[in-house]
């Protein structure tokens, strides 16, 4: 069963296993990243109305609201990536000093 989420009862509360890859998420965790997502597509298709010119003003005080939070939260997942990136450049060259050090022995 392929993406399909398993929920099972912790000491620390429901939290939910994916059984492809075993990993257990924090039910509030994936909940707030679903909301996130859901954030992201309704921007999307709100813009997508504005350039088709179908926005009415109830949608335009929609999109008005959540262009912020969704600009933040792009930018949160940039910095994230950034510092993950730049994390496993370090550990290359830690690697490749140890290896070196150890050459030297």
């Amino acid at each position: 069963m392929f993406g399909v989420p398993v929920f099972r009862e912790f000491r620390t509360g429901l939290s939910v296993c994916d059984q492809d890859q075993n990993i257990a998420v924090p039910a509030l965790v994936l909940e707030s990243h679903r909301a996130r997502r859901a954030a992201v597509a309704r921007v999307a298709v709100l813009e997508e109305l504005a350039g088709r010119g179908r926005l009415t003003e109830e949608l335009a005080v929609e999109l008005a609201a959540l262009r912020p939070r969704v600009a933040q939260l792009k930018q949160q997942k940039k910095d994230s990536v950034a510092k993950s990136h730049r994390a496993r450049r370090a550990a290359v060259a830690r690697v490749a000093v140890l290896e070196e050090f150890g050459a030297a022995y």
